[in-house]
């Protein structure tokens, strides 16, 4: 179970260390309403490491993901925006957030100067300086990067992208030009072209956080991972130290001015007997914890960075979390310190959407203006072309690349159809063409930027989706991502297909999808959650999208529906579980006027139990059985870890 959230309260006295540090907007956003384990005001109980080097690699990533589990949920940093005021009207910066209709009261502005948005990209570079880079820290490298937003469909495009440029990989060794020289491509010329190794970041993770960082396809491995979140845990603190005896410094307190020397792994012990060497075993522990790291998703993509340097890599797709001109991702790819080429060789803004509303407003006008933040000077910016119904988004999209001096590639629908995708890829349903055409153009464009020549028309400007080349091809079969369009057979023979989609748009996609795999007398269930959205419309649209797709002869979309909670267990004995959002899902499958069979589970493992005896009902009566797992990453993973043995 997910810990409660705990509030942590500061005495501010010279005795309390890490009341000492600078008092940043970053650092104070840190502390509040931190969901974290064993940890008060005072006291933080650092994770044991194991004794015998046999169970060594096992504890240190345990300790790691102790670590992470302590950090400042995403939910309560996106929870200060559910009641945030809107920007006055009239705020706007002008250029780039128009909507096309000529009327300033029309434009969704720009986000206020005062707006919580407006401080992190800030904050952001705070914590980057605590850790030791910078903003322009990848570009200094040399590693370039395509950034991708967008409301739906920007992980599969990142995956997809990651999986295309990884074809390239043997491309770094630079022996020679032309077919089959340097690399398998017959249609590459790479002679000195460092394309990997190959970063992909992307969130959430469904299992495991190792899911977020990935280097040529695959996650570090829990060894690997642990100790580099060892090493940026102890940058933290050794700043968070320097810090307090700076201030102690200021004050004339008792805690002098020393200065940490410790090396990354060491925790920064050392410097404690020096400037620190009054402070209590608790107080030092407290700087050693979660009250001087940023929050989860900022120290994910901290550690992503962290990781893509020591590990070389060459280029690294890197996805927003959410957003795009406010997004803690942004705050990576700044230009070099001497003016030169910045990191972001490409960008795509994917399938937009009403989500995060509270953050990003209450429009897709108004989202788009967001997400188009991924947009640099001189990168070619690549989107879907959308309808004329949606003229208004499309003239955000084109005012904001105006306004950032950026070139915005639209893709459009029918030289999408006409291509049809590609047949036999990891990543299913109808909608991932579109999927593939982004990913298509973002990595080609991205592989030109940094030297890769390609032969034939592809090279040219002339070229269409039909040209793609065969690295291409296996790229876009190959890539994957948890819990998007995931589908396995277990051991008594259910099909189960899971997708995290949690926005209408998206659960009509997955609808589609799962109704083009089911035939219409098997028995399909539905397992779902949404904790924190109206399930009615979800609902609506997911029933809608499906009943599109198949023709069931008057049957239910879905045989059964099972509403459950997240937890994995059971409650324990004299515990109650607040059920209210599964019985408004139930509800509304009853008010769509569908046969299907309703219940309500208050775990997991019971939801998925029930899933078993319909299963062996259907095999007795000779059918087939297919589950849908839909609503959340957050349900998708635990009915993952309870129905096979996964690592996480």
């Amino acid at each position: 179970m997910r810990p409660l959230p705990c509030r942590i309260t500061t005495q501010l006295s010279p005795r309390n260390p890490a009341a000492l540090l600078k008092p940043t907007a970053a650092f104070l956003t840190s502390r509040s309403h931190s969901p974290i384990r064993n940890f008060g005001s005072h006291h933080y109980n650092r994770p044991k490491m194991a004794s015998t080097d046999d169970d060594q690699a096992a504890a240190d990533y345990a300790a790691a993901l102790a670590r992470l589990a302590q950090l400042q949920s995403n939910r309560a940093v996106t929870s200060l925006f559910d009641k945030a005021p809107a920007p006055p009207a009239g705020t706007g910066t002008g250029s780039g957030t128009g909507t096309g209709t000529g009327s300033d009261t029309d434009k969704p502005a720009a986000p206020a100067a005062a707006d919580l948005n407006a401080l992190a990209i800030p904050e952001m570079l705070a914590w980057l300086r605590r850790a030791g880079y910078s903003g322009s820290s990848l570009a200094d490298a040399g590693v370039r990067c395509v950034h991708v937003a967008g409301t739906k469909g920007k992980g599969s495009v990142s995956a997809l992208i990651a999986a295309i440029l990884a074809q390239y990989g043997t491309a770094r060794t630079g022996a020679g030009t032309g077919a089959g020289a340097g690399t398998e491509a017959g249609d590459v010329q790479a002679r000195g072209v460092s394309v990997g190794p190959v970063g992909l970041y992307t969130s959430p993770h469904v299992l495991s956080p190792r899911e977020r960082i990935v280097l040529d396809g695959e996650p570090l491995a829990p060894a690997r991972f642990a100790r580099y979140v060892e090493e940026l845990w102890a940058r933290f603190t050794r700043a968070a130290r320097d810090e307090a005896a700076a201030a102690a410094a200021r004050r004339g307190g008792p805690l002098g001015a020393g200065s940490s020397n410790g090396d990354d792994a060491g925790g920064g012990g050392g410097e404690a007997a020096g400037g620190l060497g009054s402070l209590s075993e608790a107080e030092l522990a407290e700087l050693d914890g979660p009250a001087t790291k940023p929050f989860y998703f900022r120290f994910l993509t901290i550690l992503a960075l962290h990781v893509f340097l020591a590990e070389g890599a060459r280029s690294a797709v890197v996805e927003c979390g959410i957003g795009g001109e406010y997004d803690a991702t942004s705050a990576l790819l700044l230009p070099p310190s001497d003016g030169g080429d910045g990191a972001v060789s490409a960008a795509v803004v994917t399938q937009l959407g009403l989500d995060h509303v509270g953050m990003l407003g209450d429009t897709v006008e108004k989202i788009a203006w967001h997400k188009s933040g991924v947009f640099k000077p001189g990168v070619k910016a690549f989107t879907r072309r959308l309808p004329a119904a949606q003229a208004g988004v499309m003239e955000v999209l084109r005012a904001r690349a105006r306004e950032k001096g950026a070139t915005l590639v639209e893709v459009r629908d029918e030289d999408v159809e006409a291509w049809g995708g590609v047949e036999g890829a990891r990543l299913q349903g109808p909608f991932q063409k579109h999927n593939m055409a982004l990913a298509v153009h973002a990595a080609r464009e991205h592989l030109l930027r940094i030297g890769v020549r390609f032969e034939g028309r592809f090279g040219t400007d002339e070229w269409s989706l039909s040209d793609i080349p065969p690295e291409f091809v296996r790229g876009l079969k190959e890539a994957s991502l948890r819990g998007r369009c995931e589908v396995f057979e277990d051991a008594d023979g259910v099909m189960w297909h899971l997708d995290g989609a949690h926005t209408d748009d998206s659960l009509a996609g997955v609808g589609r999808w799962f109704a083009g795999r089911t035939r219409g007398d098997s028995v399909r269930v539905l397992l779902f959650n949404q904790q924190e959205r109206d399930p009615g419309p979800l609902l609506g649209a997911l029933f809608a999208g499906a009943q599109a797709q198949q023709d069931t002869d008057g049957q239910p979309v879905f045989t059964h529906a099972i509403f459950t909670r997240n937890e994995e267990q059971k409650p324990a004995d004299g515990e109650e579980r607040d059920l209210s959002a599964q019985t408004k899902a139930a509800a509304a499958v009853r008010d769509l006027g569908t046969t299907t069979q309703v219940t309500v589970r208050d775990a997991v493992q019971t939801a998925v139990n029930e899933v078993r005896a319909i299963a062996a009902q259907a095999r007795k009566d000779g059918k087939s059985c297919q589950v849908l797992v839909t609503g959340s990453f957050h349900l998708v993973g635990p009915v993952l870890k309870t129905i096979s043995n996964v690592e996480c």
